[in-house]
């Protein structure tokens, strides 16, 4: 039988225990956000994380 500690380690690894952490982080920035704004502080746009650049010519 797997200790606790171990039974743990492995959910936490799962695609499921991901999905449930971003989810609960998400909710917990947008709150934060808000509470930030309301209180009126100014959030700075999003900026991406990276930018696709197109190149017509191939690579030399």
């Amino acid at each position: 039988m797997k200790d606790v500690d171990e039974a743990l380690s492995d959910y936490l690894e799962t695609y499921e225990a991901d999905e449930i952490f971003n989810d609960h982080f998400s909710g917990i920035r947008r709150a934060f956000i808000a509470g930030f704004k309301a209180a009126g502080g100014e959030v700075p746009p999003i900026q991406p994380v990276f930018r696709i650049i197109r190149s017509d010519h191939p690579p030399k």
